[in-house]
């Protein structure tokens, strides 16, 4: 049994025993990408006429999200332990087995169970990590500085769920003809090989942290499995 045929078989047990009956994956995506982009929208009227400084939050909040990005999947997810196994269960053991090096395109809607962040996340998201910037930081950084950092955070956000889903679709798919996407699919993909998954190309969005800390693994080394 080859290794396409191996992950085949566990996607069919995955199908039957995880993911439920009345999952329906485009309305995952529609209720993920829907509420962050209205809390996108919502934030973004709420700021007005922004100083230099507060547009600072921009890209702050590009290299801060991309570091958080690079040390939740290197550590949680790709590290087990003893206090906190389901992180590990979900991305090392499932979506690493659902997903492989030669089997790396989701086949259909209900594949998304094991793509995108489960709503619970993104609500959580929504409703406890942002109002915690908003009354952690306000009286610091002001409101203005304050909304931005909460709007630039659901924008990286967005981008991690786009650069992701993209990075499952077939290599010769119309969007992976812009440069930057493809580059990333290639580099997504490496990290999907068995021999380097716990250990290169971390970065979803965009591999800045894999740069800094030097864990970024090229396709031209890269060996058969």
């Amino acid at each position: 049994m080859n290794s396409f045929e191996v992950t085949q078989n566990f996607r069919d047990d995955f199908r039957k025993t995880e993911v439920p009956k009345y999952y329906l994956g485009r309305l995952h995506c529609l209720f993920n990408f829907g509420l962050l982009i209205s809390t996108i929208i919502g934030l973004a009227y709420l700021i007005v006429s922004p100083t230099l400084f507060e547009l600072g939050m921009i890209p702050l909040t590009l290299v801060l999200g991309n570091f958080a990005v690079f040390i939740i999947h290197k550590f949680p997810l790709h590290q087990r332990s003893g206090l906190f196994p389901y992180p590990y269960k979900v991305h090392s053991n499932w979506h690493h087995n659902f997903y492989t090096y030669d089997h790396l395109i989701y086949d259909g809607p209900k594949d998304f169970f094991i793509l995108f962040f489960p709503a619970w996340v993104v609500l959580a998201f929504v409703t406890l990590f942002l109002p915690a910037i908003f009354f952690g930081l306000r009286g610091i950084l002001g409101l203005n500085a304050t909304y931005l950092l909460m709007l630039m955070s659901a924008f990286y956000f967005v981008l991690y769920e786009t650069v992701h889903f993209t990075c499952h679709l077939p290599e010769k798919h119309l969007v992976l003809k812009f440069p930057p996407l493809k580059f990333m699919w290639k580099f997504h993909r490496i990290h999907h090989h068995p021999k380097h998954m716990h250990s290169h190309n971390f970065g979803i969005v965009y591999p800045l942290c894999d740069y800094l800390f030097g864990t970024v693994y090229k396709e031209s080394s890269v060996e058969k499995i």
